[in-house]
């Protein structure tokens, strides 16, 4: 029997918070049988909810507080992940770091 877990055996991190579209990668990640660490930077109600939804299904996941415009906090959060897991396969960067662009006024 072929197994269905393609990335089994395999430790991810995912950056750049816990809800839409990070959410669900890092659900997708762990359906595959891939340890996943994530990281939000605000809402850790919204992250906990993750984790215990992932838990729940047998997924190995963590997450970790860190803001991924901050590279010092990234810096960290790999090293975390990676001290958890042992090992870094995959990392997904999932950002909206961008800084605002100054509205300009259209001359009147």
């Amino acid at each position: 029997m072929k197994d269905t877990k393609s990335l089994a055996g395999k430790a991810a991190l995912v950056t750049g918070g816990s809800r839409g579209i990070v959410a669900a990668i890092v659900r997708r990640l762990a359906s595959e049988g891939t340890d996943v660490a994530f990281t939000y930077a605000t809402s850790s109600a919204a992250a906990d909810e993750l984790v215990a939804s992932i838990t729940a299904e047998s997924g190995n996941v963590i997450a970790i507080k860190a803001d991924s415009a901050e590279p010092g906090e990234v810096q960290a959060a790999v090293a975390q992940a990676a001290q958890r897991f042992g090992r870094l396969d995959i990392r997904r960067a999932c950002l909206r770091c961008v800084r605002p662009i100054p509205s300009w006024r259209t001359p009147t």
